[in-house]
């Protein structure tokens, strides 16, 4: 009987967790944060309205953030002259370790902290790093967790689909 009870508090639990899950199609959670950039303001969702947006959640210890942060360079080089947002939020606790890894970039790109893990928790974040390409609507397009070469590519592509078809 005690087996019984544990399974069906278990698929519950796990029921009501996937009910949660933040997916492809919905409106992305707002946010406020710190931005981790002198003389920059903070930032929030609600001011890309209008344009596209990859946002991508990483951390100074994450192996694959060292691969991803020249790429999302390169991506913010490349679409500069278009309505194409970059955006990457830091998970770190603390400030001075995501500041030592941005110290080793190039940045071109706004960059936020997320002490508080909030936002993460709120896009349901599952490692690091994770990115969502949002359209212009505010709705996530595309979620994507991982890193590794030539990952950016398909990254491009879905971008350039949601420019295609907001000109139409």
């Amino acid at each position: 009987m005690a087996v019984k009870r544990f399974l069906l508090v278990a698929l519950l639990l796990a029921n009501a967790n996937y009910a949660r899950s933040l997916g492809v199609g919905e409106t992305a959670p707002e946010f406020e944060l710190p931005s981790l950039l002198p003389d920059r303001e903070d930032l929030t969702i609600s001011k890309t309205r209008g344009i596209i947006t990859y946002l991508d959640f990483w951390a100074s210890w994450c192996g694959p953030c060292n691969i991803s942060f020249p790429e999302m360079i390169e991506l913010k080089d490349e679409f500069k002259n278009q309505p194409v947002e970059v955006i990457a939020i830091s998970v770190d606790k603390k400030r001075e370790l995501a500041r030592r890894f941005l110290g080793r970039h190039r940045i071109n790109f706004k960059v936020a902290i997320d002490v508080t893990g909030n936002t993460a928790e709120a896009f349901d974040v599952p490692g690091m790093p994770t990115s969502f390409i949002i359209d212009s609507k505010g709705k996530i397009y595309s979620e994507h967790e991982g890193f590794r070469k030539g990952d950016m590519k398909k990254i491009r592509e879905k971008i350039k689909t949601l420019l295609i078809a907001d000109q139409t």
